[in-house]
């Protein structure tokens, strides 16, 4: 409920600036910021991913747009990455969708290579997940990255890496695997 709350603040906020400064902000910027309002808004319905963050790299083009949510409850690998595929996949998608952006990118189609998702993992009671469990896993320049707290640090340490793609077809194979078992 805090989370729906701070969400709802946030969008009010994010759109009572926007207007005041709508005639400040390059085009390119406020496609951007639809864009990634409308995907988080999307992934929060769908996969109850609660957004966090947002950034973006736009200097001359838009180079990369990113966003981060919170997810409370604790998670594998397998569904760290079905998350991470979803989120990436429909953020790539409503880029490419949207027309009005195009000018702006700096290539079309925009790829996965292009999109930065981070999803930080809670208890559904919203404490911190014990350590040695999986903590974040994110999505960065077409690597899934899967981490955990570390018991001895306390750091955060990276368990597994794959590319997007490697990622896509292994849950592909374990989409067919479902399919196969349900005849």
């Amino acid at each position: 409920m805090r989370f729906l709350l701070l969400f709802i603040v946030f969008s009010f906020l994010s759109s009572c600036s926007q207007k005041k400064h709508s005639n400040q902000l390059p085009p390119k910027v406020i496609f951007a910021n639809e864009i990634r309002k409308k995907v988080a808004s999307d992934l929060y319905k769908k996969k109850n991913l609660v957004p966090c963050g947002s950034g973006g790299g736009m200097m001359r083009q838009v180079e990369m747009l990113a966003l981060s949510f919170d997810y409370r409850k604790p998670i594998d690998i397998k569904m760290g990455r079905e998350l991470l595929i979803a989120a990436v996949d429909e953020l790539t998608v409503a880029v490419n969708a949207d027309e009005r952006i195009r000018p702006y990118l700096q290539n079309y189609p925009f790829e996965p290579k292009n999109i930065e998702i981070r999803i930080f993992l809670y208890n559904p009671d919203g404490s911190d997940i014990p350590p040695g469990s999986l903590s974040v896993v994110g999505a960065l320049e077409g690597v899934l990255d899967y981490k955990i707290r570390d018991p001895k640090t306390d750091q955060l340490k990276s368990i597994h890496k794959e590319t997007y793609e490697e990622a896509v077809r292994i849950l592909l194979g374990s989409e067919a695997s479902k399919d196969v078992i349900n005849l």
